[in-house]
């Protein structure tokens, strides 16, 4: 700067100054009070256009910030630029101290602002404009310390901008990719205008003085490094770095490498001069009654992808000065009149890419005007509107790296968000005597309306088509796959037809009861006569061939395709088909060959890897695969979230599960519903923070809005979790208000609830309720009271309630015996326990899968044989064993031949018997063999 600020100011409205501070003593501040008053009288409002006067050899620079200038006067050559952009940092420094810079805030606090000043800027040249360093060794009243404060070591630091011996408990680095589009569009629809502003705004919470590298996908770097592009990198122009940015590093090999300020902070602007698309496009047609009323129509377009989607859009469409009494409808969203702006607002806080939307008003127009009447000169279009996890540069954080001499680890978290800038439309169309007639659904109830009437079965003509609905048809003798078969077989040999959209519906079904092998069979044999398979068809055959046959199977389907259908949908049906199969290395090796052909995965896609790391105890690979979706654009969905914050709470990070939350809440297009908050609570239960548990249940019944069965079900559970038994009774009477005709399911539910908070006696009433009202008797719910009375000792009563169910159609499982013969086990009574427990393998599951006995409940048992030498009992519990499986190992021979050895008996088979099991016992028990094996 080539001179110096002779005074700064700092005035009212009115142009009084309330702040003065003389730094040459060469500018009264009456002088340029006088000077100010008269530029306010003079120029009105028009000042705020240029910000920089002349008067009698004195130069004075001005913003203004609500309802106070600040200005600086110098009678020196000084850098106007540099003065003003001082200015603007001294209202950011006032905020930061006093929440809002108001005329109040600076008379309230005359000693702070004073000293504030004397620090930032000395004998004319500024200073120190670091909020955060200034607030801690100059305090407001509120927060000032009984000791005497000395300026912080970043003071006179190399690094000015942090302090030294920052800690905290989690170390995390906030980064926002925020891109404004400023778009001016003419009356013609050609761009006139437009351009791309970006900022990298970060919030930094490290310890210590940590060494950050940021990492883009600049054209200019990756070329250096002799990288393929491919189109992904882009061309920044007027990049600004933030002062803690190293520039003769960024200019030597374009690296931003930096020792971040504590909080928050712009690290980087650019912009992108670049011919862009409207992302939202508005067209208006207008037929202007001049008698009478105004009538407008209204399209707006998104011209983005699907996978993308607009929040919070807001569109402003200009209407005449003396409209009144509107009359609006909408086909998504809703519209208000702004008399104040003369315009009419249409909002709409969620809009997918590639739609349309139509809205439609009439104005009446109480100033009369003659037809030829000259029309007034109308106002732009103006659009608002954010776009997260996009952004229109294809700007990349391909890696952001944190580094410390302590070495700990931090968290990166990237978010990225176009907003609407200067986005401005002149497309209004005037027709006269032109009545515009557009038919469309002005809501998405009506439209489901029209698409039952054309998908209405029971109108269809029975000679050619079947009479029922195909889905009743295939129920129609029970939901058990051997019935489903015959059904199905039976309407696959007729010779009537159903409508393609019920064949899928169907076989959507089919594949929720978990009946693959009748939906494979449907679908081929549907394909087989000449039904059409869309891209989508074959992506569920090929789920379905990989559940009913193998994964080899899927394979194979997948390669046999055409290349026509290798798209997204298919290539994510086999991913979602390996990661369900734990297959760990193929799911990662397809989602790479997807990203080789620039096929995007879409969130489900991820949301199968990040659930299959869940699964496999890899949840650190989570929060990746959450930056690889941001950077890809990928809209994420609610599951999407929900396993991202599963993965934090798995790594004890609640406070990272909270910001997910807060992340949600931010995005706005997948707003928290009752499964966040349900998932939210099930975490802080697990962790043992009761209140949070309950405030989360809390939002989870408010956002409950449509009564969802599954919902109440949570409710009751993890409240019965927390011990609250008042609240889950609460749940349940709202259960029963919400959905009178109580299943079977909600009652099994509660009345294990009740048992584990050991309210046996609400759980004995509940389940006389149950008996008295059930249509089908559930032997599920019968078993939870079995095992609440053999938990209690009390067997009498268990043995009566199996003895009864077979009257009702309940029929004892393997369950039900399993709970008996833990009971006998329990109390020393094997041969009891050996009775129930042949009587559990012999009924086996209900899946038509065999039952085994817990492997703690085996040892158990060999292990009280051993102690009674008894080896009958051992022996009889080897045969049962046989009769559920043909791997019986050592941990079943071993305590047998131990027992053999302690009852001092032989057996001389025993090695055969070994041999034909192929079991290898342990080096002990070889000796204990040589002696059982003896011929007596």
């Amino acid at each position: 700067m080539a001179g110096a600020a002779s005074a700064l100011f700092l005035l009212d409205i009115k142009g009084r100054v309330l702040v003065w501070r003389d730094y040459r003593g060469d500018v009264s501040a009456a002088q340029a009070e006088r000077f100010f008053t008269k530029l306010i009288e003079k120029e009105g409002d028009s000042q705020s256009n240029d910000p920089v006067a002349y008067d009698n050899g004195v130069t004075y620079m001005f913003v203004q910030h609500s309802n106070v200038y600040l200005m600086i006067a110098s009678r020196q050559n000084c850098n106007a630029a540099s003065l003003l952009f001082f200015l603007h940092r001294v209202v950011d420094v006032f905020k930061h101290y006093f929440e809002e810079l108001e005329e109040e805030s600076l008379r309230d606090n005359f000693v702070v602002v004073y000293e504030l000043l004397d620090e930032m800027m000395d004998f004319g040249y500024p200073q120190y404009t670091e909020a955060r360093i200034l607030s801690e060794f100059i305090k407001t009243d509120a927060y000032r310390m009984e000791v005497t404060q000395r300026p912080p070591m970043a003071v006179t630091n190399a690094v000015s901008w942090r302090s030294e011996g920052i800690q905290y408990k989690k170390n995390e680095v906030f980064l926002d990719v925020i891109e404004n589009v400023n778009i001016l569009v003419n009356s013609n629809g050609q761009i006139v205008r437009s351009d791309v502003v970006g900022a990298l705004k970060m919030r930094t919470y490290l310890t210590g003085m940590p060494e950050c590298k940021l990492g883009l996908n600049d054209r200019v770097l990756l070329e250096a490094q002799g990288r393929a592009t491919k189109g992904k990198a882009i061309d920044l122009e007027d990049i600004k770095f933030h002062q803690c940015v190293r520039l003769a590093r960024f200019e030597n090999d374009r690296t931003i490498s930096f020792i971040p300020p504590d909080g928050a902070f712009d690290l980087m602007t650019y912009r992108l001069s670049t011919q862009v698309k409207p992302l939202i496009w508005v067209e208006a047609q207008i037929e202007s009654h001049s008698r009478s009323r105004v009538e407008m129509l209204i399209k707006a377009r998104s011209q983005f992808k699907e996978r993308s989607t607009a929040t919070n859009v807001e569109i402003e469409l200009p209407v005449p000065t003396d409209a009144s009494n509107p009359t609006v409808r909408t086909s998504l969203g809703s519209a208000s009149y702004a008399p104040e702006k003369d315009a009419l607002v249409w909002k709409i806080k969620s809009f997918p890419g590639n739609k349309e939307y139509m809205l439609r008003a009439e104005f009446h127009l109480p100033s009369i005007t003659a037809e030829e009447a000259t029309p007034e000169r109308k106002a732009p279009i103006r659009v608002k509107f954010e776009i997260p996890y996009f952004t229109v540069s294809g700007i990349q954080v391909r890696y952001l790296k944190i580094i410390e001499k302590s070495g700990y680890q931090a968290l990166p978290w990237v978010r990225y968000i176009t907003m609407a800038g200067e986005y401005e439309l002149r497309l209004v169309v005037l027709l006269k005597n032109l009545l515009v007639v557009v038919a469309y659904y002005s809501d998405e109830k009506m439209a489901m309306r029209h698409l039952s009437r054309s998908r209405d079965v029971t109108k269809r003509s029975t000679k050619k088509y079947i009479e029922e609905p195909l889905y009743h048809r295939l129920f129609k003798d029970g939901g058990t796959e051997v019935k489903v078969r015959q059904q199905l077989n039976q309407f696959l040999k007729g010779t009537k037809h159903v409508f393609k959209w019920e064949v899928g519906d169907t076989i959507k079904k089919l594949r929720n009861r978990g009946l693959y092998y009748p939906a494979l069979k449907l679908s081929e044999v549907m394909e087989e006569r000449g039904m059409n398979k869309t891209v989508s068809d074959q992506a569920i055959h090929l789920d379905l061939v990989a559940k009913a046959r193998g994964i080899t199977a899927g394979e194979n389907y997948f390669v046999d395709l055409p290349e026509t259908s290798k798209t997204e949908l298919t290539y994510g049906s086999l991913l979602n088909c390996y990661c369900k199969e734990l297959l760990t290395e193929k799911a990662e090796g397809l989602l790479n060959k997807m990203k080789e052909l620039n096929i995007t995965p879409s969130s489900m896609s991820y949301n199968s890897l990040m659930t299959l790391y869940t699964k496999t105890g890899q949840t650190e690979k989570v929060p990746a695969m959450i930056q690889e979706l941001k950077a890809e654009n990928v809209m994420p969905d609610s599951y999407t979230y929900n396993v991202w914050m599963r993965a934090l709470a798995a790594t004890d990070d609640i406070s990272g599960v909270e910001r997910v939350i807060e992340e949600m809440n931010r995005d706005g297009r997948v707003a928290p519903d009752w499964t966040t908050y349900s998932n939210m609570a099930s975490i802080y239960v697990d962790a043992g923070l009761s209140q949070k548990a309950e405030k989360a249940l809390q939002e989870l019944e408010m956002k409950n809005t449509q009564r969802d069965f599954t919902a109440y079900q949570f409710l009751i559970t993890l409240y019965g979790r927390l011990g609250k038994l008042t609240e889950v009774y609460r749940i349940w009477r709202s259960l029963r208000l919400a959905i009178p005709k109580t299943s079977n399911v909600a009652y099994l539910n509660m009345i294990q609830v009740l048992v584990k908070l050991n309210d046996l006696p609400g759980a004995e009433t509940l389940f006389k309720e149950w008996q008295a009202n059930c249509t089908t008797y559930d032997i599920r719910i019968v078993n939870v009271l079995i095992g609440a009375y053999a938990k209690e000792g009390f067997i009498e009563k268990a043995k009566e309630l199996k003895e009864k169910a077979p009257r009702r159609g309940g029929k004892a499982n393997a369950k039900t015996w399993e709970i008996f013969m833990d009971y006998y086990v329990k109390s020393g009574d094997m041969a009891h326990a050996l009775e129930c427990m042949s009587k559990a393998v012999s009924i086996g599951k209900g899946d038509g899968g065999k039952w085994l006995p817990s492997p703690e409940t085996v040892r158990a048992m060999m292990s009280y044989f051993e102690q009674k030498k008894d080896v009958n009992g051992a022996e009889n519990l080897l045969e049962i064993l046989k009769n559920g499986t043909d791997n019986i190992g050592a941990e079943i021979f071993e305590p047998l031949i131990r027992t053999y050895a302690a009852a001092g008996k032989s057996h001389p088979a025993m090695r055969r018997r070994l041999k034909m099991e192929n079991v290898e016992v342990n080096e002990a028990t070889k000796k204990l063999l040589d002696e059982v094996s003896q011929e007596v």
